[in-house]
């Protein structure tokens, strides 16, 4: 009887032994990575859709980069990003070092803002500014005004 049970258990694959539970799912690492000032996505052809700004208020604003225009940087100035969408807005980033290249050869504007892949850009506080070497980045102002409707 023992051996027409077996078979049966057999036919029927009843005789294995049951799966083991698998483990946790690996953590999948991020796509993105940040410095103090900004979060931007590491690979070379990534491209975000939106660009956040965090204001030190504790505000932020976020535009799709479908909307971004005209782009300038003037070193004294800083970066001014136009977006034109249902309105348009001036973006102005101040700060200094706004040109540096941080770790995974990327820069806030060549690389990062004109290609797409800057996620998001912070207000930092004063003494957060202070803190850092005088050749870091830093953000100390982001201005987002609402541009008057040509005539």
């Amino acid at each position: 009887m023992n051996d027409s049970r077996n078979n049966l258990m057999k036919a029927l694959r009843l005789d294995k032994p049951a799966p083991q539970p698998q483990s946790a799912p690996k953590a999948v690492e991020s796509d993105e990575d940040d410095c103090f000032a900004f979060g931007y996505l590491r690979g070379v052809g990534d491209r975000s859709l939106h660009l956040q700004f965090r204001l030190a208020t504790g505000n932020s604003e976020s535009f799709p980069y479908s909307w971004l225009g005209p782009v300038s940087f003037d070193p004294s100035c800083g970066i001014v990003l136009t977006f034109v969408g249902d309105k348009t807005y001036k973006v102005t980033i101040r700060g200094r070092n706004l040109g540096v290249f941080m770790g995974d050869n990327i820069d806030l504007l060549n690389r990062g803002i004109l290609r797409h892949r800057i996620v998001w850009i912070r207000e930092m506080e004063p003494e957060e500014c202070r803190k850092l070497p005088e050749e870091a980045l830093t953000v100390e102002r982001i201005v987002i005004e609402i541009e008057a409707a040509e005539a």
